[in-house]
């Protein structure tokens, strides 16, 4: 599948498929050995206790690597972008990414720190991952309305605003929920599976987020151009625009 994916297309592909990997694999390790309830089982509890807390740890870190390349490749598609016609401002690129990379961050704490185990910095890493995660997809769903017609289709900005919606409507609820009740517990009773029900909703719709994402740098193909040497380390890279818009002009 990967050798279909042009350019850097691959790599927000690959972080899609690896931290659904990860969730699953956690929670199902997790219901076999008996730790949690198999309905609806909040999230970190399935990297709670070994040897699951083990398999979470390390595959959650490495999609926070690769969500840290993913945003970091976006970064520098609207900065070749603002080269050839506005879209947004260097400073409003730069605090996406920002923000994008703490979120990434969150997501190493979380991963590092069980929630049994350091309660207070594991939530405080997981506040990090779904707020930046959240304020980050609602920046890019904006650049990707400026940057219609010829970097975006109308349907695809529609998409993503329509899913950074319901990735806020979740973490609001869920923020609110977590902070009443304990969240320092395996076992959870009916009525506090509201939260767990929010918590897995933000994750799936930041996943779609992300699946999104490899169309858009599929499309706005990203071609590495010249030899890259520890003597070199800037990136040049030449966009192809959507099927049926004019390529833009560049002077060379």
């Amino acid at each position: 599948m990967l050798c279909f994916l042009k350019g850097m297309a691959f790599v927000p592909f690959l972080l899609v498929t690896w931290s659904s990997a990860a969730f699953i694999i956690s929670y199902v390790v997790a219901v076999l050995s008996g730790h949690v309830n198999p309905f609806l089982p909040y999230i970190s509890d399935t990297g709670t206790t070994p040897p699951e807390s083990g398999i979470f740890g390390f595959m959650i870190n490495f999609s926070a690597f690769l969500g840290a390349a993913t945003m970091y490749t976006r970064y520098k598609i609207v900065e070749k972008q603002n080269q050839t016609s506005y879209i947004s401002t260097p400073v409003f690129n730069l605090v996406s990414l920002v923000l994008g990379l703490v979120g990434c961050i969150g997501m190493g704490i979380v991963a590092n720190f069980q929630e049994l185990a350091v309660p207070v910095v594991h939530d405080g890493g997981a506040l990090l991952a779904f707020v930046c995660g959240v304020v980050y997809t609602l920046l890019q769903s904006i650049i990707s309305y400026k940057s219609c017609p010829q970097w975006n289709s109308l349907s695809t900005c529609h998409v993503r605003m329509a899913i950074s919606a319901v990735s806020c409507a979740a973490v609001i609820p869920m923020i609110a929920c977590a902070s009443l009740i304990s969240i320092t517990k395996l076992e959870w009773n009916p009525k506090e599976k509201r939260i767990l029900a929010c918590d897995g909703s933000l994750q799936e719709a930041k996943e779609r987020v992300k699946l999104v994402r490899t169309r858009r740098i599929q499309t706005e193909v990203l071609h590495e151009k010249g030899n890259l040497t520890a003597q070199q380390p800037s990136m040049y890279f030449t966009l192809e625009p959507l099927e049926g818009d004019l390529p833009p002009q560049t002077k060379h």
